[in-house]
């Protein structure tokens, strides 16, 4: 049986997150997010594209259960790095904040969990439950309703995953890319709308 106490400090502790996140982004700092995605820029990019990659080459092998946890990958590599970190290095928030976020967006174990991407990413001008798959189905439903879900089912009891799925996923990951290149793009006052992130010799890498 869950503690009433904790109940209720878990509750005032994500009331008070959620404050501080539209508090925050209200005061964002240009400088703060350019300067984060000129030196990790590149190396975070990299890295989704090549997850990305990878999902669409274990699909076209018919390794449906790898492809789907490559996909995923991607997916929160794009959330963790380059949406939520730039951010939160744009409003002066500890890093920590970021991975706080991250977990809560995943997990989605809250009604009000699943409203925190979207959240931050209205105040940049998208509206990602707006966002229709080639299926017609909502991209954050379906990330949400069946994405994770089934992702997480194949990696700790190794259920199948479908084709269907499968492919849903690469489409999801890719067009989460897109969405995530042009808000940090506007959130750091990017007037360029492709090309590097940083200077070769100004290249970090923020997974080390």
């Amino acid at each position: 049986m869950t503690d009433p106490y904790e109940y209720e400090m878990e509750a005032a502790r994500e009331v008070y997150e959620e404050e501080l996140i539209k508090n925050a982004l209200k005061n964002i700092s240009q400088e703060g997010v350019s300067y984060y995605l000129y030196s990790y820029g590149d190396a975070i990019e990299t890295r989704i594209r090549d997850c990305l990659e990878t999902a669409n080459e274990l699909y076209k092998e018919k390794y449906f259960g790898s492809s789907i946890v490559s996909s995923c990958t991607a997916v929160e590599v794009t959330i963790r790095y380059f949406i939520l970190s730039p951010l939160v290095q744009g409003v002066f928030l500890y890093e920590e904040w970021a991975d706080t976020l991250a977990n809560r967006i995943v997990s989605g174990r809250s009604v009000e969990d699943r409203k925190i991407l979207p959240q931050m990413l209205k105040v940049w001008g998208v509206d990602i439950n707006d966002i229709k798959l080639s299926s017609g189905c909502s991209l954050w439903q379906a990330l949400h309703e069946r994405i994770w879900t089934t992702r997480n089912r194949y990696v700790h009891r190794g259920e199948p995953v479908s084709q269907e799925l499968s492919k849903q996923a690469i489409e999801v990951s890719t067009i989460l890319l897109e969405i995530a290149e042009q808000v940090i793009r506007k959130a750091a006052g990017y007037t360029n709308k492709k090309g590097r992130w940083g200077s070769e010799g100004n290249r970090k890498d923020p997974f080390v």
